[in-house]
């Protein structure tokens, strides 16, 4: 991993003004948020192309206009369409990554596409060399810390001599946009439900 995991990730959303795009709880800490632009169409397409297991996709659902990334129905946690089109996000989520969300004390929506495809490749690369990779290993490799661009988000920085994932993205256009809600069960979570934090937060937690 290289300086390319501090690039900025999305458009800049300074100087924007409040449209009808727009989702925004009053307790929103990342506010504005962007209402969702998936549709019945979009999703399946998304399942067909990155393989999502159907019996997950039938139980996901496309929030309603009064819902947020943050703020939405109990029972449901939020993902981003480029979760799957450019980070390889799969299920059930990995272990190592919901124990790591559950110390830092962040939702999983609030990462940065760079820092989840950091964290997917270390448990990726870890793998292929037959180690697994548990919160441990993820604290001497990375620091996570809020994002530059957006307040509510988070970037990976790499620890000292830490470099192991690089070539990452300079942005992610409108990545914000499309996002839509998974149903905690087994298959997208495994057993791990109740360790997955759902309440967003300002700042990480012990990192």
């Amino acid at each position: 991993m290289t300086s390319d995991s501090e690039r900025p990730e999305s458009p800049s959303f300074d100087d924007r003004r409040p449209s009808n795009d727009e989702c925004t709880r009053p307790n929103d800490i990342a506010g504005p948020h962007y209402r969702s632009t998936c549709t019945l169409q979009s999703l399946e397409r998304l399942r067909e192309l990155c393989q999502i297991p159907p019996e997950i996709m039938a139980e996901a659902q496309i929030a309603a206009p009064t819902e947020s990334p943050e703020n939405h129905r109990d029972g449901y946690f939020c993902v981003y369409e480029i979760y799957f089109k450019g980070c390889g996000l799969t299920f059930p989520l990995p272990e190592a990554l919901v124990r790591y969300l559950a110390v830092l004390e962040i939702a999983l929506p609030q990462l940065t596409p760079n820092l989840l495809r950091t964290i997917l490749g270390i448990i990726t690369v870890a793998a292929e060399a037959g180690y697994i990779i548990g919160v441990p290993e993820l604290n001497e490799l990375l620091s996570v810390r809020s994002s530059s661009k957006k307040t509510g988000y988070f970037s990976a920085y790499p620890n000292a001599n830490r470099n192991v994932i690089s070539h990452l993205p300079n942005k992610d256009e409108n990545w914000h946009h499309p996002w839509f809600l998974i149903k905690k069960t087994p298959a997208s979570i495994g057993s791990l439900s109740d360790l997955l934090p759902s309440k967003w937060s300002a700042k990480p937690g012990r990192n």
